[in-house]
């Protein structure tokens, strides 16, 4: 068995290699060309460092005239981004526009390729479930729209990977410290909050309270009070939002407003005009599944797809999760190969490929032809993806004490690694 192995190994790295070469190349073409996303980012850092007032960043108006300074063909806004995001590419800022977004490109791809091996390394992926995962990466839809849009989820996959590093070998600063900086640029994370409460991590939470709170102190002589009264105002009026009922969220509220929340212009066809059902729906979803989570947590504290499943349930969890927003579930995916990987045509491992699949596929979920009526249970195949592989995160610690998926499924290790 030992050469047919090999030969797929070979085939495998051949085909990820031309993958990755293929993925860099349209990656760097498309740097040059107009794009949302990047743009709105540099927009933010450029004007930070030419003094002009942040609470103006959420005048839409004004804002979208400073983009095209850059960018005169594109319309892009702040959003309700933190008024400190602007930080995060203040360096980036010094360069002109167009340099400034190869840098980034070419530099996120080049992090994906690190990160996802420092995981693998560190989580114990072997033989030839390396080339079957880069070359799982390379065909990652999530990740290339992340990259045609110079979207800053590379970076925050990098601080998933250091909170990960940090609850794995408990060391609360590196995990603490992880989750503030995601709280502080991309209200990233969440999720991982009620886990430290649940697990009684309170230096980790003090880390990562003072991380936040530290940043917003610091910059806050720069931001003022008016850009935090201005964001608070744009956040609170989010969740009520008619967009969020599009399938391009691919979010449990996305999938419940889109299902029983009426709108003319984003949902005119629902399944039903029930909108307090929609609205008791979706925070069910979500209590529901941080629930489930939390009595895992609290029986396994330290295993390595506990975090992954509060990562999948992050992305699960917010309602504005898009498609590059799921380049944070390359930590995961990589995680549970390391958990399978010695049981590879096991319930579990086809749990994981089509999990994954259904992730990375560049599939038509925003298709008027599957967004009417019923139909639009077809319309969520990230969404569906990161809940089958969140359920899978959470049933591996838990499959040495409990009826296996599948005849092959071996016994879970403390650490979430399958041992036999």
């Amino acid at each position: 068995m030992a050469r047919p192995w090999a030969l797929v190994s070979f085939g495998l790295w051949a085909l990820a290699s031309l993958l990755g070469l293929r993925m860099l190349v349209a990656a760097v073409r498309d740097a040059g060309r107009p794009a949302h996303g990047f743009v709105s980012h540099y927009a933010a850092s450029r004007l930070m460092l030419e003094g002009a007032p942040v609470a103006r960043f959420y005048d839409d108006d004004w804002f979208s005239v400073e983009v095209a300074r850059f960018e005169p063909t594109v319309y892009d806004l702040h959003g309700a981004n933190l008024p400190t995001m602007g930080l995060t590419l203040l360096p980036l800022a010094l360069l002109p526009y167009h340099a400034a977004r190869l840098v980034w490109t070419v530099a996120s791809f080049g992090a994906v390729v690190a990160l996802v091996l420092w995981v693998g390394k560190t989580a114990g992926v072997t033989g030839v479930a390396w080339p079957a995962l880069y070359t799982l990466i390379f065909l990652f839809q999530p990740l290339r729209e992340n990259l045609l849009h110079g979207q800053m989820y590379v970076l925050v996959l990098a601080l998933w990977v250091l909170a990960w590093q940090g609850f794995r070998t408990n060391r609360p600063g590196l995990l603490g410290a992880s989750l503030g900086a995601l709280l502080i640029t991309k209200t990233a994370g969440l999720m991982l909050w009620p886990l430290l409460l649940a697990q009684r991590r309170w230096n980790a939470l003090v880390w990562g309270a003072g991380v936040a709170i530290g940043v917003a102190a610091v910059s806050y002589p720069r931001i003022g009070t008016q850009a935090w009264m201005a964001y608070f105002h744009s956040a609170a009026a989010l969740p009520s939002q008619p967009m969020l009922s599009l399938t391009a969220y691919q979010s449990l509220t996305s999938l419940a407003r889109h299902l029983f929340l009426y709108h003319p212009a984003a949902n005119p066809v629902p399944l039903a005009d029930w909108a307090p059902l929609a609205h008791v729906v979706a925070p069910v979803l979500v209590f529901g599944s941080l629930a489930v989570s939390l009595v895992v947590a609290a029986r396994r504290r330290t295993s390595d797809l506990v975090f992954a499943a509060f990562v999948l349930l992050s992305l699960m969890c917010s309602p504005v999760s898009l498609d590059y927003h799921y380049t944070s579930a390359l930590l995961p995916i990589a995680l549970l190969l390391a958990a399978v990987q010695g049981s590879r045509w096991s319930t579990s491992g086809q749990l994981l490929v089509l999990g994954s699949l259904l992730i990375a596929a560049d599939l038509p979920y925003r298709s008027p032809k599957i967004t009417p009526g019923l139909l639009a249970v077809f319309a969520y195949p990230k969404l569906y993806g990161a809940v089958l592989l969140w359920a899978l995160a959470l049933w591996l610690p838990l499959a040495s004490s409990r009826p296996r998926l599948g005849a092959a499924m071996p016994a879970v290790g403390p650490s979430g690694r399958l041992t036999s």
